[in-house]
């Protein structure tokens, strides 16, 4: 059973690695005050704390799917420019709450065997 924020993050943190083991992970769960806080992983230096509101994790939560960040191909298709807000992440995953607003994000690295 989870019963806090930090059981929740090593739960997902355990399942995610085991099913797609990536070279980095960091899970960021609602801490107040407008703050999504890393409870597992490693987060960038800088990042143990990013605004719920920044205009990259308004752009997945609106798409309400996980979004590539790297740099798109020239000429290729492009996802929102999401890039830059956690250096090393490949993909972020928002976790909406049951109200539709981000109470969390995960953010994938890319795969060991990639």
């Amino acid at each position: 059973m989870v019963t806090s924020r930090d059981d929740l993050g090593m739960q997902l943190a355990h399942h995610i690695r085991d099913a797609l083991h990536p070279r980095s992970l960091a899970i960021y769960l609602w801490a107040g005050d407008g703050l999504l806080a890393s409870v597992q992983g490693l987060a960038p230096p800088g990042a143990e704390r990013i605004p719920a509101s920044h205009p990259a994790l308004a752009e997945i939560t609106r798409l309400r799917r996980p979004c590539d960040v790297r740099p798109p191909e020239p000429g290729g298709p492009t996802d929102p420019p999401i890039s830059g807000l956690l250096p090393g992440a490949d993909c972020l995953v928002p976790l909406p709450g049951r109200d539709g607003r981000l109470v969390g994000v995960i953010a994938l690295g890319e795969r060991l065997s990639e």
